[in-house]
């Protein structure tokens, strides 16, 4: 798919919520976020010393950011010193992200928070704006480019998503959940346009979720759900069984 890049005007500052006005982190968000961090790691038995840094990426680490924006927290680790079975250690993170996401809801200043693991030689979007909170410094300063093109960043939240959605799907979680989800997604388009316009970041998510046939799965799923909830099916008599056995 082809992704058009943004045609809004950039925003002249970062969020006053989060940043003081010399680009860093205000100290009771830096210390929440690294608090929420190593919750994270001690129920998804991430040990401390595979910790390298603690990220915050996304929407509002840059100059994009509107009311529906979240907060990225990554945890960069070192998964050799995770586990003995790399093969199934990237599942196993990915199961830790979608519990999270379950299970809390944890907002700074109302803003959901979301928590990934990455591996430390993971490769990063180019351009992609990243700050540490450990070390309260910029490890890629936000672009003030006001047309950057950011067609990874968006590939990026894309796959995020698909996967999310995949993993929810395959372990058969309730509609409900689904369904929510999906307003979920309804509701960021709403505020992108309503805010920004059809090309900004929040849109264009929506829009490749959308033709890559994310939000069809959803809706079959809570479909075939319903009609199987529905349905009643008649068990056959154990008499019936016989006489289609002699036969």
């Amino acid at each position: 798919m082809s992704l058009t890049p943004y045609k809004k005007k950039q925003k002249p500052y970062l969020n006053f919520k989060f940043w003081k006005t010399d680009k860093t982190l205000r100290p009771e968000v830096s210390n929440q976020l690294k608090k929420i961090a190593l919750f994270w790691a001690n129920n998804s038995n991430v040990p401390p010393g595979a910790i390298k840094d603690i990220v915050l990426t996304g929407g509002n680490a840059s100059y994009f950011y509107n009311d529906k924006s979240d907060l990225d927290l990554h945890l960069i680790v070192d998964k050799s010193k995770i586990s003995d079975c790399p093969e199934l250690l990237d599942d196993y993170l990915r199961a830790q992200k979608k519990l999270w996401a379950l299970e809390h809801d944890v907002k700074i200043y109302d803003v959901p928070v979301e928590v990934y693991a990455e591996d430390i030689d993971d490769k990063t979007p180019a351009g992609q704006a990243r700050y540490s909170v450990k070390t309260n410094k910029w490890i890629q300063e936000p672009n003030e480019n006001p047309n950057p093109i950011i067609t990874r960043e968006i590939k990026a939240k894309v796959t995020s998503i698909g996967n999310f959605i995949n993993d929810l799907i395959r372990d058969g979680v309730k509609p409900e959940i689904l369904r929510d989800y999906k307003e979920k997604l309804y509701d960021m388009r709403s505020t992108a346009l309503r805010s920004d316009n059809e090309y900004s970041f929040d849109a264009l998510v929506f829009k490749s979720i959308r033709n890559k046939g994310y939000l069809n799965k959803i809706d079959t799923y809570i479909r075939s759900n319903t009609d199987e909830m529905l349905s009643l099916k008649k068990k056959m008599s154990e008499e019936f069984v016989k006489q289609l056995e002699s036969l």
